[in-house]
């Protein structure tokens, strides 16, 4: 009698750089398949990675000796044990950064209004369920829930 595994948890190692995006979203893509995501919930998955991803290459590096070698590492992690969610850890060794100490834009401003930036953070926040940021060494780690249900926070 085969048994399904009770915990699925794969991982990843990028270079820091914009060209890897297409290798992460083919690798988001397995994810949705191997976890059994429903279409709504890969999109969900896709948007907040591709967001902390372009956010991490563009500003964790920016200004940067190369004397470090830029590195993201990205786990995903589902289990059978709580049904519909699928936990996101990106490990990277660029500069500190944590997005939740971040005021949410207003986005019923006008575009005229409103400051540039802050929308991919706004949302990752609006996508997950959790969002949580650690400093540790040299290291950011950044870990997002998602939700299967797909509903937006208010």
């Amino acid at each position: 009698m085969k048994h399904a595994a009770k915990e699925h948890v794969q991982s990843i190692g990028l270079a820091a750089e914009l060209e890897q995006w297409t290798v992460l979203l083919h690798w988001l893509q397995k994810i949705g398949e191997n976890f059994q995501l429903s279409a709504k919930h890969q999109a969900a998955l896709q948007l907040v990675c591709e967001e902390w991803f372009v956010n991490i290459v563009h500003y964790g590096f920016k200004n940067r000796s190369h004397d470090d070698l830029p590195y993201i590492q990205i786990t995903a992690r589902a289990s059978a044990y709580v049904p519909r969610k699928v936990w996101i850890l990106f490990i990277d060794n660029g500069k500190p950064f944590n997005p939740l100490q971040y005021e949410l834009p207003n986005i019923n401003l006008p575009g005229q209004h409103r400051p540039i930036g802050g929308l991919g953070i706004y949302f990752i926040r609006k996508k997950t369920r959790l969002c949580r940021y650690n400093r540790a060494g040299s290291y950011n780690y950044f870990t997002m829930e998602l939700e299967e249900e797909g509903r937006e926070k208010q």
